[in-house]
C-alpha cells in the first residue's frame, strides 16, 4: 500500500461512494474478524467471532461489536455470568502493514463501551487504542430515567427511518437516541436541497418523507460536491428549522452512560511472541514483504490487547419523579385558596347550598307569578 499515491488515495471515498450507491459489498476491501481477533475470553470461558456482531464506518470500515442485543434471541451476556467478575480479554493483531497512507495518522483500534441495546456510536465516542499496549478498562454504569408524559416530552418509539437505518447491524435490536434521530433528520434536510446525503454517512440512506410519506433510498452525495455541508450547517445552526423538521425526535426516557477509566501495560511479553507469529502467518491476511527478517518488528507495531472488566457491580440510578400527584395538586389548590381567600371546603359547600336556595326561591317566585297572571286573566 505504501506504493499509492496521494491523488490514488484522494479517489477512495468517491469510489467507495460509487459502491454504495450502486448497493454493492465492501466486504473484500475490509479485515474480517478472525484475521484479527487472537484471543476472546470472557470470564474464564473463550469466545470467538460467532459472538460478535459486524456493522460498517465510513471512517474505520469493519467494526464489530461483543455482546449486542439480538432480537428474537436471549444472546446477551451478563457480568457474573459463569460465576466470573465480568472480565473480558481479547488480543488483537491489526495488519499495521496494511493501512492506507495519507488517510489516518494513527496505528491502532477504536474502541468504545455502549449498553447492549444502543448503537455503537463509534465515530463520535470511539477512544483510541495504540499497538504494543496491553489496554486495562474499567468503567462504572450509571442510568438516567425521566418521566413520560405528561411530566415530559421523553418517548422512546423508534420512527420509520431510525428503524431502517437498525435494520443494517446484523439483527440487532437496538433502542431510541436522541442523538442519532437528530442526525437522520439532518439527512432528510440534505436530501430536500440536494438530492443526495453526506457521503459519510453510510448506514443512513433511508430517508422518510412526511410530505408523501414515502422512505427512499438516497444516494451519497460525491465528496467534492459541498451542498451537503452547506445544507446541514443551514439547518443545524437554525433553531427554527429543527422544531419544523425535527418534531419526531422527543427526549430519551432512558440514557445509559459509562464511566471510564484506561491504563496499560507493554505487550507483547516474549513468551506470546511464537503464538501470534503462527496466528499472523495463519491468517489469510497477505504477509509484509520482508516479514522472515522482521517479524518481531512487524509483532511490535501491529499487535494489542484488552482487558474489560467493571469497577464495581452498583450501577448509578438517576430517577425522574413526580414532585405532584393528583392529589397533591387538589390539596395544594385548596391550601392555597383557604390561605389567600379564606376558601375552605365547608365554605364551598355553604356557597353551593345558598346558589341552591336563591335558584330555589327564584324558581317559586316567577311560579307564583305565573299562577297570579293566569288567574286575572280568566276574570
Amino acid at each position: 500500500t505504501n506504493s499509492m499515491s496521494l491523488q490514488q488515495i484522494k479517489r477512495i471515498g468517491d469510489f467507495f461512494q460509487m459502491k454504495i450507491n450502486r448497493n454493492e459489498s465492501l466486504d473484500e476491501f475490509f479485515f474480517p474478524l478472525s484475521s484479527m481477533l487472537m484471543t476472546c475470553v470472557f470470564n474464564g470461558r473463550a469466545c470467538s467471532v460467532v459472538n460478535f456482531t459486524s456493522f460498517s464506518s465510513s471512517s474505520y470500515g469493519f467494526c464489530y461489536t461483543f455482546n449486542a442485543k439480538l432480537k428474537n434471541i436471549n444472546s446477551v451476556h451478563y457480568s457474573d455470568e459463569y460465576g466470573g467478575p465480568g472480565l473480558l480479554n481479547l488480543g488483537f493483531y491489526v495488519h499495521s502493514h496494511q493501512y492506507v497512507p495519507y488517510i489516518r495518522e494513527g496505528v491502532g483500534m477504536i474502541a468504545v463501551l455502549h449498553d447492549n441495546a444502543q448503537l455503537p456510536m463509534i465515530d463520535s465516542a470511539g477512544m483510541a487504542l495504540a499497538t504494543g499496549f496491553k489496554h486495562r478498562i474499567t468503567y462504572t454504569k450509571k442510568m438516567i430515567s425521566y418521566l413520560r408524559s405528561p411530566y415530559s416530552t421523553c418517548d422512546d418509539k423508534i420512527p420509520p427511518m431510525m428503524q431502517a437505518m437498525f435494520d443494517n447491524y446484523q439483527g440487532t435490536e437496538y433502542g431510541y437516541t436522541e442523538d442519532i434521530c437528530y442526525e437522520l433528520c439532518t439527512q432528510v434536510f440534505t436530501y430536500k436541497h440536494c438530492g443526495c446525503i453526506d457521503p459519510l454517512q453510510w448506514n443512513a440512506r433511508w430517508v422518510f418523507l412526511p410530505e408523501t410519506e414515502q422512505m427512499i433510498l438516497a444516494p451519497l452525495c460525491n465528496i467534492s460536491n459541498k451542498c451537503y455541508s452547506e445544507a446541514a450547517y443551514v439547518f443545524l445552526t437554525s433553531s427554527s428549522l429543527l422544531e419544523q423538521h425535527c418534531s419526531y425526535c422527543p427526549q430519551q426516557c432512558f440514557i445509559t452512560d459509562f464511566s471510564i477509566k484506561n491504563s496499560l501495560w507493554r505487550t507483547p511479553p516474549a513468551w506470546l511472541v511464537d503464538d501470534i507469529k503462527r496466528f499472523v502467518e495463519n491468517s489469510k491476511i497477505p504477509l509484509p514483504h520482508d516479514w522472515l527478517t522482521n517479524w518481531r518488528s512487524h509483532i511490535d507495531a501491529s499487535y494489542l490487547s484488552i482487558e474489560l472488566v467493571h469497577e464495581s457491580t452498583r450501577i448509578e440510578n438517576y430517577t425522574q419523579a413526580a414532585t405532584l400527584t393528583a392529589v397533591g395538586v387538589l390539596s395544594n389548590v385548596g391550601g392555597q385558596t383557604g390561605l389567600w381567600i379564606g376558601v375552605s371546603f365547608l365554605s364551598l359547600m355553604e356557597l353551593a347550598e345558598m346558589l341552591y336556595r336563591l335558584a330555589r326561591q327564584q324558581y317559586h317566585t316567577m311560579r307564583r307569578n305565573c299562577i297570579r297572571t293566569s288567574d286575572e286573566s280568566k276574570v
